[in-house]
């Protein structure tokens, strides 16, 4: 409908969204000094900051940093304990990966769902834990990135690939730390943090016409850094209609005033036109879709034992779709939706722990041809002889009171979120508490309580056409979630179990109307769900102390299940959820400076979708059926040049995965890169 491993991942506890270019760890045998955004995923015992700590899940590769610091978005403390899984995935980890967008980059990471409509990062719908896709907070550097007016944008990403320093995946609610539509996981997305002076150009090419270029450049002096990406990308698509033109350019610059305060600034502009073949509907193979996304925002940071940290922030998307390509006067939607928020964060740490205070302030804005309530008078879309017909706007307004507490081996942190909007009625409170506690050098166990919101999108509430019907009725979601779990830590071997259970209430759903032939919006009064994780990861040479064919291996295991009242209706998105998901990464060396990557993945989906015969033009229930993907890369790294080869989908599979899209066959690629230091 419309409008709506990597070889060297690491799963590690959770305890802030980052603004340096490392990931979020201790390092074994290391002291690490750790600033942190967020205390709803951090237990702290400020008597003990200068102290080494060795209980992180993380491993450091050898080579990589021996000390880290890294500051947060809203609760500068030293890391001790772990309440909350994550999984980050470095840049070593993105440079060796067998991708080229992000998209395929997070359909490695155990829990998370990827739902891609396009190729190459095209369009894809992400979530975490059996969530829905507008259920998942997308950010940038701690900024919140999501579209109010569909989750099918959240992954429209002003930078690319090679932008990308580090990526957090939080699994869980996190509603009280960021606020609304962090309902079941959150992605934050570091970019531009590197040190090094240099520039780097990229140049990728391969099957259905694909060309890939870009150029990076970071320039670092002793009170300031600047990054600048830019890259653009072209394919004749893998099957009619799949063909795609990008274009990315975004900039992050930070000046250090002194030891204890700086400022950052960063800017992002992408552009996307592709041919949007079934993908909202599959009565056209002959869809397009055109969008154009703005992003800036201005951070800083002063103090030290109080540490207080303002933000402002804004985003702009057009989106253009087109349901006959040729023939765009037969039916189209125009959205401009216009983002704006800003916040400000404070620290504050005394012998009784480390308390977080914060609020932030989130303006929404849609004009429409379809969306809202009627506009008058109906306002010119530019550059085209069309209207705005429609508009709406809300405004939200969180505030946030958190403490974190450390005994001996007990950890807590605990906190609420006070929520207002302008399209509920009162103040809304959501709270939670993380707890952990060691039961030796190699394990410890954690649980957490927490309840998320999620507001209705403005598709949810207006979107008409020719098959969908709005809801403007719509109450927002509502869960509770508990989820517990161990973690295993030795010397070349780790690994964790968890498990979790969400009680949703008023959930949103498409269903099917027979009456009428179209999907509509509702709330469930209930839809719960349970899942499990396992993952594992081994490196040899580590257990063997020397150096070892295999460097990593990395396994895991999720499942997640959901359930809801009984009802004989068709849903479109909230039970069609990634029920069995394996993945299995290897990374190993041929020869000197050989080296290769491997990503084999499983997935079983629950749930049907309605497949369209477009000949006898009927449609009829199918379930999809489960698949086997594999991805690899062969590639040669040397001081200023990386040459590659990797091809996705090497069995060729064929296989559905949302709604009648046919996904990409087997897709060989190569390129070469070349880093030069400045």
């Amino acid at each position: 409908m419309k409008k709506q491993c990597l070889s060297n991942r690491h799963t590690v506890a959770f305890r802030q969204w980052t603004r340096k270019s490392y990931a979020v760890f201790n390092s074994l045998k290391l002291v690490v000094k750790i600033g942190v955004l967020s205390v709803a995923y951090t237990i702290v015992n400020p008597t003990q900051e200068s102290k080494a700590q060795s209980d992180s899940t993380a491993i450091i590769l050898k080579g990589d940093i021996d000390e880290v610091e890294v500051s947060g978005q809203r609760a500068p403390v030293v890391l001790s304990q772990v309440s909350r899984i994550v999984t980050v995935i470095t840049k070593t980890e993105i440079d060796r990966a067998p991708v080229t967008s992000v998209n395929d980059l997070l359909r490695y990471v155990p829990q998370v769902d990827i739902r891609q409509r396009g190729a190459n990062g095209a369009q894809a719908d992400i979530s975490i834990q059996g969530g829905s896709f507008d259920q998942t907070l997308i950010l940038l550097n701690g900024i919140n990135l999501t579209d109010p007016q569909t989750g099918h944008y959240n992954l429209t990403l002003p930078f690319d690939i090679e932008s990308i320093d580090r990526i957090e995946v939080l699994k869980g609610p996190a509603s009280r730390v960021y606020g609304t539509n962090a309902f079941s996981g959150a992605v934050n997305f570091i970019t531009g943090q590197d040190i090094r002076n240099h520039i780097k150009a990229s140049l990728t090419s391969g099957d259905y016409g694909l060309y890939r270029g870009s150029l990076t450049a970071n320039l670092h002096s002793n009170q300031f850094t600047s990054f600048i990406s830019i890259s653009k990308s072209k394919s004749d698509g893998y099957i009619r209609n799949t063909d795609y033109d990008f274009t990315n350019v975004y900039y992050r610059g930070k000046a250090q005033i002194n030891s204890n305060s700086n400022i950052g600034a960063q800017f992002g502009y992408t552009k996307k036109s592709f041919g949007a073949n079934n993908f909202y509907s599959p009565k056209s193979a002959n869809q397009f879709d055109n969008t154009n996304t703005w992003f800036a925002s201005i951070d800083g940071e002063t103090g030290s034992a109080i540490k207080v940290k303002p933000f402002v922030y804004w985003r702009r998307n057009f989106d253009h779709y087109v349901f006959i390509r040729d023939n765009p006067a037969y039916y189209q939607n125009f959205h401009f939706t216009d983002v704006y928020g800003g916040g400000l964060n404070t620290s504050i740490a005394t012998e009784l722990g480390k308390t977080s205070l914060g609020f932030d302030y989130r303006k929404e804005i849609i004009y429409s041809s379809s969306l809202g309530t009627p506009l008058n008078p109906w306002k010119e879309v530019p550059g085209d002889t069309s209207h705005y017909k429609f508009t709406d706007s809300r405004d939200n307004i969180s505030a946030y009171l958190e403490h974190n507490l450390m005994i001996n081996k007990f950890a807590s942190s605990f906190g609420v979120m006070a929520n207002l909007n302008t399209k509920l009625s009162g103040l809304k409170f959501y709270p939670g508490i993380d707890m952990s506690y060691r039961l030796n050098s190699q394990v410890k166990v954690y649980t957490s309580l927490n309840r998320s919101l999620r507001l209705p999108s403005f598709t949810d509430l207006y979107y008409k056409g020719p098959q969908n019907i709005g809801n403007s009725d719509l109450k927002p979601e509502q869960a509770w979630t508990i989820e517990t779990g161990l973690k295993y830590e030795n010397k070349g071997l780790a690994g964790n179990l968890s498990y979790f259970h969400r009680w949703g209430i008023n959930i949103i759903d498409w269903i099917w109307l027979t009456d009428v032939e179209k999907w509509h919006t509702v709330n469930y009064t209930k839809l719960n769900t349970d899942g499990l994780e396992i993952s594992a990861r081994l490196r040899p040479q580590e257990i063997a102390g020397k150096e070892f064919f295999i460097e990593q291996v990395l396994l895991s295991y999720s499942y997640a299940i959901l359930s809801k009242n009984s009802d004989s209706a068709r849903s479109n998105y909230a039970l069609d959820n990634l029920r069995h998901k394996i993945a299995l990464g290897i990374n190993h060396r041929i020869y000197k400076n050989f080296g290769a990557t491997w990503q084999l993945t499983y997935q079983e989906r629950n749930g049907t979708y309605g497949k369209y015969d477009l000949e006898a033009k009927t449609t009829t229930d199918a379930f999809f059926k489960p698949f086997w993907l594999l991805d690899g890369r062969i590639f040669y790294q040397a001081k200023v040049l990386k040459i590659f080869a990797e091809a996705t989908n090497i069995f060729n599979s064929d296989y559905i995965d949302l709604g009648n899209i046919a996904q990409p066959g087997r897709w060989v690629k190569a390129g070469v890169e070349v880093n030069l230091g400045i």
